[in-house]
């Protein structure tokens, strides 16, 4: 017995010790940009001058999933997510296992704000009830999700242009 735990306590603890080392790696990086890392971004310009990284949505996987399940210390105050569609549609959001609240920007083929539901509740888990929040359903062509803490947010209102920093559009 002696023999197994001293030839194999020091392999053991080098074991260990490099996996420490790569978690400690992991959770160092940027959540964010491993939790979305294989997604394009753009920066649109709220005011035309704040910037506003932003996470575009374009399959369905990505547009179901959305935020749902994305800690609020991995989605900070100035990122945005970004669904983009190819056609114009009555589009409603819905906030299953979101764990914070979001401001929801509908906008349309001319990247004008054409409605704003702000302070949209979220909704831990997928279980009803409590009943899981729902948007109107407006016709527009993308929509934009913001944490609702954001004072960038709190600038973008209605008749106002999504603004693309140089070098970024759709």
């Amino acid at each position: 017995m002696k023999t197994f735990i001293s030839y194999f306590a020091p392999m053991l603890i080098k074991n260990i010790l490099k996996s420490l080392i790569i978690l400690l790696f992991l959770t160092s990086c940027s959540s964010q940009e491993v939790i979305f890392k294989d997604r394009q971004r753009v920066t649109i310009l709220i005011d035309n001058q704040f910037p506003v990284e932003t996470i575009l949505s374009t399959t369905d996987q990505q547009m179901s999933l959305g935020l749902s399940g994305t800690e609020k210390s991995h989605f900070r105050k100035d990122h945005a997510m970004l669904f983009k569609y190819k056609k114009d549609g009555l589009r409603n959001f819905w906030m299953p296992n979101t764990l914070f609240d979001l401001d929801i920007f509908f906008i349309d083929s001319d990247l004008k704000v054409i409605a704003v539901e702000r302070n949209v509740p979220h909704h831990p888990g997928f279980q009803e009830p409590p009943a899981i929040y729902r948007t109107k359903i407006y016709k527009c062509r993308h929509v934009l999700e913001m944490r609702s803490d954001s004072p960038l947010a709190k600038k973008l209102e209605v008749g106002e242009k999504i603004i693309f920093e140089k070098g970024s559009s759709l």
